[in-house]
């Protein structure tokens, strides 16, 4: 039986950005329902996967069911704790 390491117990919460849009404060004032916002990003570009604000990873926005999910892309750091499951 392996022994895991303490952090892999620990909960965290990703958030996944997709972009930004840039706008006047007016603008977002004025804004309406069923508006669209052109966001700063191409849709073949991959999303980051944010960990306290910092890009941990990337990936593509897919469905599964009724739900969006991210499939991982881009590993930019490697995650080497003991007893982490390996590829």
């Amino acid at each position: 039986m392996s022994t895991l390491h303490p952090l892999q117990q620990v909960k965290a919460t990703l958030q996944v950005c997709v972009g930004s849009a840039s706008l006047t404060v007016g603008e977002l004032l004025g804004a309406q329902e069923q508006q669209v916002l052109q966001l700063d990003r191409d849709i073949h570009q991959p999303v980051d996967l944010l960990l306290e604000g910092h890009v941990i990873a990337r990936g593509q926005l897919v469905a599964v069911g009724d739900h969006f999910a991210v499939r991982i892309t881009e590993l930019p750091l490697p995650m080497d704790l003991p007893g982490a499951a390996q590829p």
